[in-house]
């Protein structure tokens, strides 16, 4: 609670001290920001994006393995790569399911949350729903780490992960509350720069 109070007072003092003009309330004109205040949203979105493009691939593979291995139960020597066209036909069906089901999970209920997400970061700040976002991330990150290590594990417990992903707002809330983050506490002449890079 001390951490959320003490964000919006943060937040609130920069807002109110880029509107007010400098003449008005007798303070010089000072930057809204120093670097070493300021976190650098950049740096985690680019990370977040990186370990997104890496592990959509990789678990793709995954869950064609699986299916392949223990929805079909084909031998091992059908499944390694490189798969043949026959049982990559096979398995593109139950997989492209899974997928689906996971973008559903991923995307349905962080879109109704992000409209709740808005109002909410207005009020309290903007970085505790971003650590809770990245929180949720990681956490589906290692559920699926951990399920890859589990051999016999049947493919649609894949779509478990995206629970805690979805419930935290996913990435829908994550880009938002960057774009909000960045807006709130960068000068208006960097702010177009940042807003590019991220």
């Amino acid at each position: 609670m001390m951490f959320i109070n003490k964000t919006k007072n943060e937040e609130h003092r920069r807002l109110l001290r880029s509107s007010k003009p400098a003449e008005d309330c007798g303070v010089h004109n000072e930057p809204t920001h120093t670097r070493a205040r300021s976190t650098l949203v950049e740096l985690v979105m680019f990370m977040f994006v990186l370990a997104k493009t890496l592990s959509d691939t990789v678990v793709t593979n995954l869950l064609e393995y699986r299916v392949c291995r223990l929805e079909l139960g084909l031998p091992e020597a059908n499944c390694s790569e490189p798969i043949s066209p026959q049982v990559e036909d096979m398995v593109q069906p139950t997989t492209a399911q899974i997928i689906m089901g996971r973008s559903l999970l991923e995307s349905l209920i962080p879109s109704c949350l992000t409209v709740l997400i808005g109002p909410w970061s207005d009020a309290n700040g903007r970085k505790p729903f971003m650590v809770i976002a990245l929180a949720g991330m990681s956490l589906a990150y290692w559920s699926w780490g951990f399920l890859a290590l589990l051999p016999n594990t049947n493919p649609f417990i894949f779509l478990l992960p995206s629970i805690p992903l979805s419930g935290s707002g996913g990435s829908w809330a994550l880009y938002m509350l960057s774009y909000c983050y960045i807006s709130d506490v960068t000068e208006e002449q960097a702010r177009s720069y940042r807003l590019a890079v991220l």
